[in-house]
């Protein structure tokens, strides 16, 4: 009976966004605020090395930054121990992965504060003033007299995201990645020549906007940006901030209205700008094939895909190898156009992290809608805090049932059982709908 309700009922019926807020309500930050150019660490340190050269790339994923930073740096003067700060600030968590080479060899790597002291571990603060943390990489580069070196780094970077909440209601801010470009100002002498390139390897590239600085990259192609510079002595002005997910409200409620809270069929109004979506789960799913029930009584049926993500749950087909060819074939209640397809690949286990990397995860799918439209859909192997969102292109009818075919697996440690935990389905609102807020 409760997937017979009216559109109108069904369309009111909301959730607060999982995993995004406090029980209580108030602000939240969350990711690295920025990284930056390497820096003598004060302005006033005297140094004879410069930048001659800089080359920066900066490939977006779904949920970070990979970055790859050159440079070729000359030594004016006598042999020297050359202190070397990469700043680095954080809400929480830090930098993942960060090296540093001299001309193909590692430096070791020591995290500091900014005053060149051991870093302390510290999250941001449960208040409206999230001042970042600064953990900062120190290595020493040895040059010889009148030396030139090739500095390499390379890191990843979890975008920042912060935002408030109150009550069942989620304000999000936009999402960024942000580089420092000034701290290199401290060097010798102006930046010889650089180049920046920006390469949006997320499904949503549409939602990537480079937000500062003003007016200095060119759009080479859909996916690709590139920044070309001569004798650069970097400001603030210069520094890099590159949106990836723009600003949204989410509002929500248990679903169905009047009944008491469940894991199952939960929605959420999302606005973005001007535009209003219904994230949910209000579908009947089939699948060609399911596994065996553990010993333990643990139940692995395409209805698990529907349940509040970040749980103990998920979908596993049940053929001999791995699965490539089965399916789940969702049946929508009430249909409206789709964006997009939110999915959690694998077995996201909220206790045992390691069935994600024991058990097979999608790498591709084929998904067809209503029987007509069909369309490839690929995930990185990696391990998402939000469902991965697949947009739905070219395609403007409602939607009634939805089919993802398994057509290629990131294989598991462990196990050949190929996963989904969750299968989401964001629809396009005609118009924003009338919403009481929390208060």
């Amino acid at each position: 009976m409760r997937h017979s309700l009216p559109l109108a009922v069904a369309l009111a019926a909301c959730v607060l966004h999982p995993g995004s807020a406090g029980a209580n309500g108030g602000p939240h930050a969350d990711g690295i605020v920025m990284t930056g150019d390497g820096t003598v660490l004060a302005s006033s340190r005297n140094t004879e090395v410069s930048i001659l050269q800089e080359d920066l790339q900066i490939d977006l994923h779904q949920e970070f930054a990979e970055v790859r930073l050159k440079y070729r740096m000359r030594n004016a003067e006598g042999a020297v121990e050359q202190p070397f700060f990469f700043p680095v600030e954080s809400w929480t968590g830090d930098v993942e992965r960060y090296t540093i080479a001299a001309d193909g060899s590692a430096l070791p790597v020591v995290t500091v504060d900014a005053k060149g002291t051991p870093a302390k571990v510290a999250d941001a603060k449960e208040t409206d003033d999230f001042a970042p943390v600064r953990r900062w990489r120190r290595s020493v580069i040895p040059f010889g007299p009148g030396q030139t070196r090739e500095i390499a780094i390379a890191y990843r970077s979890r975008y920042a995201d912060h935002g408030s909440d109150v009550s069942d209601d989620t304000r999000r801010e936009p999402r960024f990645f942000a580089y420092r470009f000034s701290p290199a100002g401290a060097w010798k002498d102006p930046i010889g020549r650089g180049r920046v390139v920006v390469n949006a390897l997320l499904p949503q590239v549409e939602n990537v906007r480079i937000t500062a600085p003003n007016g200095r990259f060119r759009q080479t192609s859909p996916t690709r940006w590139e920044w070309s510079f001569e004798k650069l002595r970097p400001t603030q002005a210069d520094d890099l901030r590159i949106v990836t997910e723009p600003a949204s409200i989410a509002y929500g409620r248990t679903y169905p209205l009047g009944e008491p809270a469940n894991e199952t069929n939960y929605a959420e109004y999302r606005i973005v700008g001007n535009k209003a979506f219904l994230d949910h789960t209000i579908y009947e799913a089939t699948a060609s094939s399911v596994l065996t029930p553990s010993k333990s009584g643990q139940t692995y049926g395409p209805e698990n895909m529907r349940k509040r993500y970040g749980g103990e749950h998920a979908w596993a087909e049940g053929t001999e190898g791995d699965g490539i060819g089965e399916s789940v074939t969702l049946t929508v209640t009430n249909p409206l156009p789709l964006a997009a397809l939110l999915v959690f690949p694998g077995f996201h286990h909220s206790e045992k992290k390691d069935l994600w990397s024991k058990n097979n995860r999608v790498a591709s799918a084929q998904i067809t809608l209503n029987g007509e439209h069909t369309f490839q859909a690929n995930f990185p192997d990696e391990v998402f805090r939000e469902p991965y969102p697949v947009p739905v292109r070219g395609y403007d009818k409602p939607v009634r049932t939805v089919k993802l075919v398994i057509k290629s697996v990131h294989r598991g440690s462990a196990y050949r059982d190929t996963c989904i935990s969750y299968l989401g389905l964001r629809a396009r609102l005609a118009k924003k709908p009338e919403i009481q807020g929390a208060r």
